[in-house]
């Protein structure tokens, strides 16, 4: 059986899609879900202002933050996935991701939404990259640079896709904020009532 290539060889003759293409597909997929989700801040900042009244440079400060964290942390998360593989990162960066979106929707001080915001997914954001690259990378010999910039694209399509998701109507030039409310309200995992 031939393991590297477009096609797995059976014994039978029948050729069988190569399975690095499940894994850069399933790869694309968290990509476009993690980094869509995480762009998708200026959605919920104005409902946040009215809600809280907090001033904005506070809010924006929580994103801001994220960002620093993310890119610190990247180089953290690559030594990590060298050392425990990327499975380990992968699962830890999206369970702290999932926790924070979680607490976001509970906080009621603007130094827990920076803990729920900022630190957590900032921390789960950087673990999402490097492990998913590294195990597209060796899946590939004579297709390793066109697989990469599959992966690259994922977080592009997230950020063009997810926040007309969570807008209401799904057009995201046109957010009626009285209307958003209840819609963002509902959304279980990113605001409470």
């Amino acid at each position: 059986m031939v393991t590297r290539g477009q096609y797995n060889l059976q014994a039978t003759g029948k050729k069988r899609l190569f399975y690095g293409y499940v894994i850069v597909a399933a790869s694309f997929a968290i990509m476009t879900v993690a980094w869509g989700s995480n762009r998708s801040f200026g959605v919920f900042l104005d409902p946040m202002l009215e809600d809280f009244h907090w001033k904005r440079a506070s809010i924006s400060g929580a994103f801001t933050l994220n960002v620093i964290i993310m890119g610190f942390m990247a180089f953290v998360m690559g030594n990590l996935t060298n050392r425990f593989g990327p499975r380990i990162v992968l699962t830890c960066s999206g369970l702290l991701l999932g926790a924070g979106y979680i607490l976001v929707s509970q906080v009621d001080n603007i130094w827990q939404f920076y803990l729920a915001y900022s630190i957590m997914p900032g921390v789960g954001m950087s673990g999402i990259l490097v492990p998913l690259m590294s195990v597209v990378t060796l899946w590939f010999e004579k297709r390793r640079a066109l697989m990469a910039g599959v992966l690259s694209a994922g977080p592009a399509l997230g950020i063009v896709t997810m926040p007309p998701a969570f807008t209401p109507g799904g057009n995201f030039n046109s957010v009626d904020i009285p209307e958003a409310r209840p819609s963002i309200r509902g959304a279980p995992t990113l605001w409470r009532q």
